[in-house]
């Protein structure tokens, strides 16, 4: 690889490096901004979600560190490498037994952070594929909850017609000042957008405090106790509480207000009541079938939902009969190979054991026989050296050559053996045999290689 192209990599993976990085500053301030807006709403969520981020986060330092960690002791390893092959004075102490030693281990270390690294990019893409089908179900869900704006009033049936009525009115009868103050929770929740602990302790602080508009002792306290809050957020923090206690004691005027008009209006309506009664049966009837029918809707609902919980756990039960099934079936299945096994070994090791008796057997009758054959070699060799001395002792004169008797071969004769093959022939003919079967017999020994006993 040239160097040209050395330095077109080098970038390409700078500009993918530091396109990496921009997207994660992105990411990670759309999460911070989505954080403090959720803590306007629901300060516990938000905290939550503030744990979970900063589990997150730290985690993912610990990896960064140990992934730097790896790579900068892996340039480190190289760098020695390289110093040592290119520097003229350790060429003339060079090794390269140890040298080959010093890059088996860079290689090996190489491809462990590889294949770590390659497990935390699979794990990574298995949790943004997970995330991904999170938002996708959430956006499905909202999608679903949005369809109900569209229903016809039917749907509503079994909803109680008077509940219906009197959330309506007081939908209808909320107070400007009610809205006011539901507008300025929306916006800016119970906390103002503070930390639920750092509002606690400005309420402390504020409690304390004898005049309420004394700022300036305010301001030592809160420094004093959280650090990280300058004067322009401490202020900006009096000036929302200072609006939330008005709107709240409005907010808790109308409240008054509208639970009178509604005291006001049920006596008006029992006077009403006692006036037609005719009327009011009427519509208690009414309520009473409609109470009827959601009490049938209930049933009906328990009824299916108990046997929805029957089918499951006929299913789990047939689910675990089959596993058991399975597991003894494989049970089984191992203590017959296992027997078949120790089987097996038996007949080998009997079939080892007949072996080796059968070969003990062989070499006792061989050394049995060869014993017989040199006793009667050496008899007939007792025999021989009699002769010649027989001989040299009866001779005359001691120059003459002995004149040894030729042998008396005395054998039964029979004419029925002419043209027939003899022992010995019939004995070669089964040796060229057992050769051309592969099967070699043991081969003939000199009397002077038999191995006496």
């Amino acid at each position: 690889m040239t160097s040209g192209n050395k330095d077109a990599g080098c970038r390409n993976a700078k500009e993918k490096l530091a396109k990496l990085r921009t997207e994660e500053s992105v990411i990670m301030r759309s999460c911070r901004s989505s954080i403090s807006a959720i803590r306007m709403c629901d300060q516990r969520l938000a905290n939550d979600i503030n744990i979970v981020t900063r589990e997150l986060e730290e985690t993912r330092k610990h990896e960064k560190t140990k992934i730097n960690q790896d790579i900068s002791e892996i340039f480190e390893e190289l760098v020695a490498v390289q110093n040592v092959i290119k520097r003229d004075e350790s060429l003339l102490d060079f090794n390269p037994k140890s040298c080959k030693e010093k890059l088996m281990q860079l290689q090996s270390r190489i491809l462990q952070t590889r294949d770590y690294l390659e497990k935390e990019i699979f794990i990574l893409k298995n949790e943004e594929k997970t995330l991904f089908d999170e938002v996708c179900l959430a956006q499905q869900r909202i999608e679903d909850y949005s369809k109900y704006d569209s229903l016809p009033t039917s749907h509503y049936k079994f909803v109680n017609a008077k509940v219906t009525k009197q959330m309506k009115n007081f939908n209808t009868a909320k107070d400007e000042d009610i809205q006011n103050f539901e507008k300025f929770l929306e916006i800016h929740g119970h906390c103002g957008g503070w930390d639920e602990q750092d509002h606690l302790l400005f309420l402390r602080a504020r409690k304390k405090l004898t005049k309420q508009k004394d700022h300036e002792k305010l301001y030592s306290m809160l420094t004093a106790q959280l650090p990280d809050l300058t004067s322009k957020k401490i202020t900006q923090h009096v000036r929302w509480f200072e609006e939330y206690e008005k709107l709240r004691e409005k907010n808790k005027l109308a409240i008054q207000r509208w639970k009178e008009s509604k005291l006001k209006e049920k006596e008006r309506r029992r006077s009403s009541e006692r006036k037609g009664s005719i009327g009011s049966l009427d519509t208690n009837a009414e309520n009473e079938l409609r109470k009827q029918e959601i009490a049938l809707w209930k049933k009906k609902k328990e009824q299916e939902k108990e046997e929805q919980e029957k089918r499951l756990q006929e299913k789990r039960e047939a689910e675990q009969l089959q596993e058991k099934l399975e597991r003894n079936k494989h049970k089984k299945a191992r203590e017959k190979i296992e027997i078949m096994k120790q089987e097996r070994q038996r007949c080998e090791e009997s079939a080892k054991a007949e072996q080796k008796l059968l070969e003990a057997e062989i070499r006792r009758e061989r050394a049995e026989e060869a014993r017989k054959m040199i006793k009667s070699y050496r008899k007939m060799d007792e025999m021989h050296i009699e002769k010649l001395k027989l001989l040299r002792l009866t001779r005359k004169d001691k120059r003459e050559p002995l004149q040894l008797p030729a042998p008396r071969l005395s054998a039964p004769r029979n004419p029925d053996r002419l043209l027939q093959m003899t022992q010995v022939w019939r004995a070669k003919c089964k040796i060229d045999e057992m050769e051309s079967r592969g099967k070699f017999p043991q081969p003939t020994l000199h009397v002077r290689n038999i191995p006496h006993l």
